[in-house]
């Protein structure tokens, strides 16, 4: 965690961002993959579950700091012990980078 705390010394949470649109983008991707099984799907209050980890991508991505690593770093910053993902090689994570890159270049 050491290692990984000094990405986000910068970063702080933006909920009423002007990047408000592209959250919702990325949130909604994050939210269909549902990589902690947290999301119930027919809870339309729960779509913005994973707000903050997109507000996190595009800081990064605008910060010109995304990276495959950086990327693993977001669930082991944000939920250490639960995070999902063994490492950024993790094969879920790489298609969810992906989509989410493809997203961000759109």
């Amino acid at each position: 965690m050491a290692e990984i705390e000094p990405i986000f010394a910068d970063y702080n949470y933006s909920p009423n961002s002007i990047f408000r649109d592209l959250i919702a983008k990325i949130g909604a991707i994050f939210h269909e993959v549902d990589p902690l099984g947290i999301v119930e799907k027919e809870n339309p209050n729960q779509r913005d579950e994973y707000f903050p980890e997109a507000d996190i991508v595009i800081w990064l991505h605008f910060s010109e700091n995304l990276t495959p690593r950086t990327f693993w770093a977001i669930w082991e910053y944000q939920f250490a012990d639960s995070n999902p993902y063994q490492d950024e090689g993790d094969e879920s994570l790489v298609k969810l980078y992906s989509r989410v890159s493809k997203q961000l270049k759109s």
